[in-house]
């Protein structure tokens, strides 16, 4: 760039800082086009339980290799976040690093939806102090959340809770720390990607309107409330 030899859209750029659109700019090096890089690939699994996030086996538990169908190259692929072994629903997996690391970035924060059914129900007081964040895990507070009750029993109680971070467990150890265990937990959503009504253990592409939302979210663009969206 320094020697004058790139061009964007038929402009002279000389600035290491000069963004360019892969999809929509021309970019030439002494006048050849500089063509994009091939986009990564984004699969849906809806994870069983019982299954550890990780592409290798660990001793005699289940991971993701061994329910991915034979006709997916692994290769390169990555879980992006993680469901813990006893949660099922939605696990993104990818051979894209940057847009990996995007989505999962603090900066660009991604609703992530679950159902959940506890043994035991929290009161009004400890609901808002969910949906207002501020509870210490691991020295930091919880970011808000949104958490709405659905149904609930002599003994059980469903809730729909949406978070926009990640941590180890965030969802279980939030009830916890009221006595309350999670005995049932559920990701049916990831950004605007929904698990719909694809089976236990089945995989699938992510669509190309999804891949087209998600990227918005993930390099910088706002995110809409998310469909199915708990109230607040």
């Amino acid at each position: 760039m320094r020697d004058g030899k790139v061009r964007v859209n038929g402009q002279l750029v000389t600035s290491l800082s000069t963004n360019v659109d892969a999809a929509a700019d021309k970019v030439e090096v002494d006048g050849r086009k500089v063509r994009g890089a091939k986009p990564g690939r984004l699969l849906v699994l809806n994870k069983p339980i019982g299954i550890v996030c990780s592409m290798k086996k660990q001793g005699k538990t289940l991971c993701l290799g061994d329910v991915l169908p034979a006709n997916i190259n692994t290769g390169r692929l990555f879980h992006v976040g993680r469901l813990d072994a006893d949660s099922t629903g939605l696990l993104l997996l990818s051979d894209d690093g940057d847009l990996g690391h995007r989505i999962l970035h603090p900066r660009n924060p991604v609703w992530k939806s679950y159902k959940v059914t506890v043994d035991g129900a929290l009161t009004p007081e400890q609901l808002q102090a969910i949906r207002r964040g501020g509870l210490m895990l691991d020295g930091r507070p919880t970011l808000p959340a949104r958490i709405q009750r659905k149904s609930g029993g002599s003994t059980k109680t469903h809730y729909q809770v949406q978070l926009r971070e990640g941590r180890r467990r965030q969802i279980r150890r939030m009830f916890e720390r009221w006595g309350l265990d999670v005995i049932g937990l559920h990701r049916f959503a990831f950004g605007p990607i929904q698990l719909g009504r694809l089976p236990s253990g089945g995989i699938r592409p992510a669509t190309r309107g999804e891949m087209a939302e998600l990227r918005n979210i993930a390099f910088g663009e706002s995110q809409t409330t998310p469909r199915g969206g708990a109230k607040r």
